[in-house]
């Protein structure tokens, strides 16, 4: 409970904070002031928003998960995959622009009818393509490949990045745990917690294989659902 109550008074602020920094972005291309300077610490802001935003939702999910009068379950809808990751591409545009990264995607494959929880999907593929980014070296290329099975689909994303130690491979995914050398790096531990928890309660997998200063691959398998009997999400 006192989880969710500063989690919710955390949310107000950041509102304000996000809806005045859009209305003085439109008034200066109101006035027509082009100031690559201004740009980008605008930019700077609506990023720390979201990180904001999503160590609310982290923390809020966290603590659904450690409480025994509240449990997650997956509420399926059927959405469209392609434009899905294409969207969470998107959302993470400027923080691959700040660091050079070219962002190259095979993902075509994917069903333009799928079933599954839209929000518990987004936090694990956005976590799964963000991380890859952030731990990516400037002027490197990001992949994300996807394929398309009977039974199963596969979406992996393999960074250019730092890598994973072989002795703190067996570890990552665990509760607040984080590789040595990440350290300097922001982050809490608790996103590919969350991100293998949610996509496990879809019936699926999280595989991870990493060599330290070449990169990490992450591969999320999916089930594929039957649509019968699955209302429409038009998201």
């Amino acid at each position: 409970e006192f989880v969710a109550l500063v989690s919710h008074e955390f949310k107000t602020p950041l509102q304000i904070i996000d809806s005045t920094r859009e209305l003085l972005v439109r008034k200066i291309k109101a006035h027509n002031i082009e100031d690559e300077s201004v740009t980008k610490s605008f930019e700077k802001i609506k990023n720390g928003i979201q990180r904001m935003n999503g160590l609310i939702h982290s923390t809020l999910n966290l603590a659904k998960m450690e409480s025994g009068n509240s449990k997650i379950t997956v509420e399926r809808a059927v959405f469209n995959l392609k434009a899905f990751i294409l969207d969470i591409v998107d959302k993470n545009s400027n923080l691959a622009t700040n660091k050079n990264i070219k962002v190259e995607m095979k993902i075509d494959d994917l069903p333009e009818e799928f079933n599954g929880d839209y929000k518990l999907l987004d936090h694990s593929i956005t976590n799964i393509i963000s991380n890859a980014i952030k731990y990516s070296n400037n002027n490197t290329t990001v992949k994300i490949l996807a394929k398309t099975g009977t039974k199963k689909l596969m979406i992996k994303v393999i960074d250019q990045g730092i890598g994973i130690p072989k002795e703190d491979l067996k570890n990552i995914g665990q509760k607040f745990f984080r590789a040595k050398n990440t350290l300097s790096v922001a982050g809490t531990g608790i996103g590919l917690y969350l991100t293998k928890y949610f996509i496990e309660l879809h019936g699926g997998s999280v595989l991870i294989d990493s060599e330290i200063n070449v990169g990490t691959s992450v591969t999320a398998i999916l089930p594929i659902v039957p649509l019968e009997n699955v209302e429409e999400n038009n998201l």
